[in-house]
């Protein structure tokens, strides 16, 4: 089951970190790309928000990333400003991402995630004229494998243009493909029985843009099926 809570705040409070930057190798070019998709459990590269880490002390990160102008789910509707919940989905995708590359989870492994709260402060959230380059400060508490289980703690700090932008936790763990399945029964991620969904609510008054990104729908109906995925 996963908690997800949000917060918007003009006076978040940065965490704990060093602000080390990003060294030059070999007088090359400075050039950008995504990381994996696969390491931060994404089918598209679109959807990868982070560009590269590194360590920078004990369980202490610095990560880059890069929020896209547009995006047809992280936009306000009114189009001018990142929607608070791209600051959830980022500090979640830096948790795959040093749980695999640092941490030495397979792959394969699936993620529960158990918690995830954030703030983040709307005036840091507006659209300019160029995509949104970040510098986030990860601190990893208690990350160990329990026989087959990996799990941990995760305090993120987001900042843009050197000003705190948003700020989350996240408690998650990893099991392997076997104890998902366990877990999830009828509902696992290959399952193939048909969904009957409910006629959604107005995307104008979920706050979203399309019809598709809506998950709410009128009291009383009713949804059958297995249309819940990790």
């Amino acid at each position: 089951m996963t908690l997800l809570t949000f917060q918007t705040d003009a006076q978040v409070q940065p965490l704990s970190g060093s602000g080390a930057q990003w060294a030059r190798c070999n007088d090359l070019p400075e050039l950008t790309s995504t990381v994996p998709r696969e390491y931060v459990h994404r089918s598209s590269v679109a959807e990868v928000f982070l560009t590269g880490y590194r360590r920078i002390g004990d369980d202490l990160f610095l990560l880059n990333g890069q929020w896209p102008r547009a995006h047809t789910f992280f936009t306000t509707a009114d189009g001018t400003s990142h929607d608070p919940v791209q600051a959830g989905e980022t500090i979640r995708q830096a948790g795959l991402l040093l749980c695999h590359a640092e941490y030495g989870v397979p792959l394969g492994h699936n993620a529960l995630l158990w918690n995830l709260g954030f703030k983040a402060d709307p005036e840091q959230l507006f659209i300019g004229t160029r995509p949104t380059d970040l510098e986030l400060i990860a601190s990893c508490r208690d990350f160990a494998w329990k026989g087959n289980r990996f799990s941990g703690f995760l305090e993120v700090s987001i900042r843009r243009d050197g000003r705190v932008a948003a700020t989350g936790t996240a408690f998650f763990s990893f099991v392997p493909p076997a104890v998902y399945r366990r877990l999830r029964g009828e509902c696992t991620s290959s399952a193939t029985a048909p969904v009957v969904r409910a006629t959604p609510v107005p995307a104008v008054q979920a706050g979203r843009l399309l019809p598709i990104d809506v998950v709410l729908a009128p009291p009383g109906s009713r949804t059958a099926g297995c249309s819940a995925r990790t």
